[in-house]
């Protein structure tokens, strides 16, 4: 894996620090299918992994209640050390409404700030009506700039950011305390500036609303990516060099194109023939039944000579710090895609 200059010294800097996120960044160091969540060397209990039909949520749970983070985090930004630890706390017992929740605080405070926004990755999949899909965390795409993102972010302490030196323009991890000081309950949030790491830059066109309720009744519209553009970063994710989720991906786009696949329709023109032909290669591998509507839709010939296919080239990144760059969270090891 590649990394950045500024990557490195966020990691060797920021838990030193103890002041609030910077606002100088880093231009183009990564791409959306290489951004994700990183495993962390965060020492822990056994965890016990459990789904839940009902409430479409993904729920890890502690044999103990404590919390992980080892202080109160009241001023509104972490540090590198507490990263590790906040990821982990964020992904137990959380459920469907839980990430509803989070969201309609963060709706608002968007919507107040007259910034555009739409949900993308597992949870846009999920109010898409992919059935059994769990996530334990929220990817949203904002239409704004990041000093702006920052500003609004910055007059609701309930949204916890980096610390200084955070080493991107285009990429924000926040986490939401949906709990209280004494009994935190943090949920993930990955924030994406519109137009960069593959996105659209025009989100009102890109995305659909929809109507769903909190476990309190409370109506929510929901912004949320169109089915195109998050098939789009699948396949983009299914070339990333270190990518260890192809199966899930896969699981994704075969569901776009089994049962949406009027969502495809300009698809040969937003990939790449190599990369149509990935999504074949791996099809084949999986046996797929949905092989030959596939090849239909992606405009890949029957007869074509199957071969490996080169990550992508992300446009504004210069090739030789192509294709690793940096997982945002710590240590190094393999992430996911933004919008997974």
């Amino acid at each position: 894996m590649h990394w950045s200059l500024a990557t490195l010294s966020w990691l060797l800097v920021a838990s030193a620090s103890a002041i609030p996120l910077a606002t100088q960044h880093s231009h183009g160091l990564t791409s959306l299918a290489q951004t994700k969540r990183a495993a962390t060397d965060v020492s822990l209990p056994e965890w016990n992994d459990v789904e839940d039909d009902n409430d479409g949520g993904a729920h890890v749970q502690l044999p103990n209640n404590g919390s992980l983070v080892g202080r109160d985090i009241k001023k509104g930004w972490y540090s590198r050390e507490e990263a590790a630890m906040l990821q982990k706390e964020s992904e137990v017992d959380v459920n469907f409404f839980n990430l509803l929740d989070t969201l309609d605080s963060l709706g608002q405070l968007l919507d107040r700030n007259r910034i555009p926004w739409a949900i993308a990755g597992g949870l846009a999949l999920k109010i898409h009506g992919q059935p059994h899909r769990y996530t334990s965390d929220i990817d949203i795409v904002v239409q704004t700039t990041m000093p702006k993102l920052q500003t609004a972010l910055s007059k609701d302490k309930k949204f916890i950011v980096p610390g200084a030196g955070w080493p991107s323009d285009a990429h924000l991890r926040v986490y939401h305390n949906q709990g209280s000081t004494a009994k935190p309950k943090y949920i993930e949030v990955d924030m994406i500036i519109a137009g960069k790491l593959t996105t659209p830059e025009n989100l009102r066109a890109n995305s659909k609303d929809f109507q769903k309720e909190t476990k309190a009744k409370k109506p929510l519209t929901i912004h949320v990516m169109r089915l195109g553009k998050i098939f789009k970063s699948k396949v983009y994710a299914l070339a990333a060099d270190h990518r260890n989720k192809d199966d899930k991906d896969m699981k994704d786009i075969s569901w776009i194109i089994e049962k949406t696949p009027g969502a495809l329709v300009n698809v040969q023109q937003d990939l790449t023939y190599d990369l149509r032909q990935l999504v074949i290669m791996h099809l084949v591998r999986l046996r797929s039944p949905l092989l030959n509507k596939a090849r239909e839709l992606l405009g890949v010939d029957a007869g074509a000579r199957l071969h490996s296919v080169p990550p992508p080239q992300i446009v504004g990144v210069p090739p030789d710090q192509q294709p690793g760059f940096v997982s945002w969270l710590f240590d190094g090891t393999p992430g996911h895609t933004v919008w997974g």
